[in-house]
């Protein structure tokens, strides 16, 4: 399996929202801030996989797979609830995903996570280019007041087109 991804630190403004004493950083060290420094949600990493690879039936040069993205979010415990995306690719419908619980990290914060399967699929054929493949999403959350709360911006995460060696 290939994985490829960016990080993103997404910082949510929130009102009267204390700031933790330490927020999380990426995994990779890589995070780019955005405002809110008080925001009870913070990126963690994006990345995606491929699965389910298939040659249509009769069909003798051409292969379809799905290309699925997960989307890591630090939550600062009791701040922020409901918490989601809101995502599309290339212009297409917009739909929601809601993240879920995957484990404790340190003063207060939690790992929250959420997986888009699939967002796309991909073809790949002797006779036609790929054509390029953008998820466009920003992240959603109720706060502790019960008020709806987005960053207001969207982010664009590129998909990778070609399928991955050893998919």
């Amino acid at each position: 399996m290939k994985c490829s991804g960016i990080v993103l630190v997404v910082l949510l403004s929130a009102c009267g929202v204390e700031e933790a004493s330490e927020r999380p950083g990426s995994s990779s060290g890589k995070a780019d801030s955005f405002e809110g420094e008080n925001s009870p949600v913070v990126g963690l990493d994006i990345g995606q996989w491929a699965t389910n690879w298939r040659s249509p039936s009769g069909v003798r040069y051409g292969w379809y797979w799905d290309v699925n993205v997960w989307i890591d979010l630090a939550v600062l415990q009791g701040q922020a609830n409901d918490v989601g995306v809101r995502y599309r690719v290339n212009d297409g419908e917009y739909a929601e995903a809601y993240t879920s619980h995957e484990s404790d990290l340190e003063n207060a914060w939690q790992k929250w996570g959420v997986d888009i399967v699939p967002a796309a699929t991909m073809q790949d054929c002797y006779w036609c280019e790929s054509e390029p493949f953008n998820l466009e999403y920003e992240v959603f959350y109720t706060d502790s007041f019960g008020q709806y709360r987005t960053l207001g911006e969207t982010f664009t995460y590129p998909l990778e087109t070609e399928y991955p060696e050893g998919g």
